[in-house]
C-alpha cells in the first residue's frame, strides 16, 4: 500500500459506515471492504467504509432497533441481495469519493501519438 492509498484509507474511515449514510444514519466504520470488479478485489484505493453490520452481518443492537428487518443486511450475504437495498460497491465507492472530493483515477496508460 502507497501512502496515498493509505492517507485516503484514514480519512475514509473517519467518514464513518458509507451503507448507513446511504440511509441517513450515522455509524461509525470499523472496516475497510475492498470492492470486487468481475468477483476479483480490487486495489487499496478502491474501498469503502462499512460498520461491521454492514460488512460481516454483525449489526449492533442499536441497528436492529434502527434499521427495518429488510436493511440488515451484509455484503457478505452476497452482493445481488444487498445490492437490493443499496446502492452498488461502485455506486457506493464513487459516494465515498464524492464526500472526500477525490475523483475516478485516470489511466497512467501511455499511448503514443500518431504521425500525421
Amino acid at each position: 500500500m502507497n501512502r496515498m492509498d493509505e492517507l485516503r484509507i484514514e480519512r475514509m474511515m473517519r467518514l464513518g459506515c458509507i451503507a448507513c449514510a446511504f440511509l441517513d444514519i450515522p455509524c461509525p466504520a470499523q472496516e475497510c471492504h475492498h470492492i470486487l470488479d468481475i468477483n476479483r478485489r480490487m486495489g487499496d484505493w478502491f474501498t469503502i467504509p462499512l460498520c461491521r453490520g454492514h460488512h460481516q452481518g454483525d449489526f449492533t443492537p442499536e441497528q436492529k432497533t434502527l434499521l427495518q428487518s429488510a436493511q440488515l443486511v451484509a455484503i457478505s450475504s452476497g452482493r445481488k441481495l444487498f445490492c437490493r437495498i443499496y446502492p452498488t460497491e461502485r455506486e457506493l465507492w464513487e459516494l465515498t469519493q464524492e464526500r472526500l472530493g477525490l475523483m475516478w483515477p485516470v489511466s497512467t496508460k501511455i499511448v503514443p501519438r500518431s504521425v500525421a
